[in-house]
């Protein structure tokens, strides 16, 4: 499962997933996660985004 904007036009590219609508529930929590060895060099970049952007 993931919650994603409503803009994400990736969910559309994927005929094995499904999008279901998520009306009026009240602002949560998150949480990220990747690999603990994942090479991708832009983890750190969108960790940093999202704590600069996300926290409260």
């Amino acid at each position: 499962m993931a919650v994603l904007p409503q803009t994400d036009r990736r969910i559309r590219t994927r005929p094995d997933l499904a999008a279901v609508p998520i009306d009026g529930i009240a602002p949560c929590q998150i949480v990220a996660a990747s690999r603990a060895a994942d090479p991708n060099p832009l983890l750190p970049d969108v960790h940093r985004a999202a704590v600069r952007h996300l926290s409260a």
